[in-house]
């Protein structure tokens, strides 16, 4: 079950930083004028000051979640977002995010959205980050084929761009390489080790799209199902890429994993004949734009709760999901 998020006003926390410089400069005003004149009004506005920001620093909570966020095949209903967090969305929230062809699958979707819908879904993509006060803004980098292509960067790309609160990184085809087990130790620790050193910044995981099939396909869906686990455990945001490929209106598709498999005899989870099936000459990055255009409703069911929408009234969940 998707949580609700306990900690995340941005905005509150620009007012928190104003407010504790306000106190400090009115603290030294007062000592200044108190030595000065021994003012005793001067005294009571300080006292003042410094008690509304205790209580303020009490109300306003900090960058955290009391459950994981785990954005799927069942958060894609956009009706279902009130229209006040889209527009939190797109006043104030910054995105870098570093992929390749799989990954550019989301921003195909965005830009879908905004074409069908008009501006209530604009999006600004660029090479840096886009200074649009009334748009979703993301810092594009579609060259990133490997971790290492990006995240030695993010710190000097959140250093020179503070406005940026959401960092996320799209898989091309390595979770089902050999390495794949080391390969999510080494993300994981990455992950957290930046979540230590940006608090102020949510960094959103994502699993491996769901093309393959054979024994990659099988080292991929562990792939997924562990890091899943860990999301859930850790109350991580997840952005689960490789399950919104596989269902489509109540079917998963999977494929019977081949017996010298490590998965021998599985049922593995597969992209949807109605995305592609795995085809990868589907010109919108190896899918459908219909694939596309889902995956980006996720995306903005995502940042609405990221920002601080409560999603009280869950999606309804079709009782009849099944596997084809």
């Amino acid at each position: 079950m998707e949580s609700q998020p306990t900690k995340m006003h941005f905005a509150r926390q620009r007012q928190l930083c104003k407010l504790v410089r306000s106190v400090h400069g009115s603290s030294e005003h007062f000592f200044r004028r108190k030595k000065m004149t021994g003012s005793r009004s001067s005294g009571r506005n300080f006292m003042r000051t410094l008690i509304i920001g205790l209580a303020f620093i009490t109300l306003v909570p900090s960058l955290s979640f009391a459950e994981a966020i785990i954005v799927d095949h069942t958060t894609t209903d956009l009706s279902q977002v009130p229209e006040y967090w889209i527009e939190q969305v797109k006043k104030n929230i910054k995105i870098y995010f570093g992929h390749t062809s799989h990954g550019r699958q989301l921003i195909h979707g965005l830009k879908k959205i905004e074409d069908t819908n008009g501006s209530k879904y604009r999006v600004a993509v660029g090479t840096s980050l886009p200074g649009d006060s009334d748009a979703l803004c993301i810092y594009d980098r579609g060259d990133t084929y490997n971790p290492g292509d990006f995240f030695p960067a993010v710190p000097g790309i959140l250093n020179n761009h503070p406005k940026i609160n959401v960092v996320m990184y799209g898989w091309c085809g390595q979770p089902g390489g050999k390495d794949s087990q080391s390969l999510l130790k080494s993300y994981i620790d990455i992950m957290e080790n930046l979540e230590r050193q940006y608090a102020g910044v949510t960094f959103v995981y994502m699993t491996g799209h769901a093309q393959e099939n054979d024994c990659s396909g099988c080292t991929r869906h562990r792939f997924n199902e562990m890091l899943r686990g860990h999301c859930k455990q850790k109350n991580k945001v997840l952005f689960d890429f490789g399950d919104l490929d596989v269902w489509y209106r109540g079917k998963m598709s999977t494929y019977n994993s081949p017996n010298w498999c490590a998965c021998a005899g599985q049922s593995i989870p597969r992209e949807h004949p109605r995305w592609g099936g795995g085809n990868w000459k589907n010109p919108w990055g190896h899918t459908t734009i219909e694939n596309c255009e889902q995956k980006a409703r996720a995306v903005w069911w995502m940042l609405a709760r990221i920002r601080g929408w409560n999603s009280l009234d869950r999606p309804k969940v079709n009782q009849e999901d099944k596997q084809d």
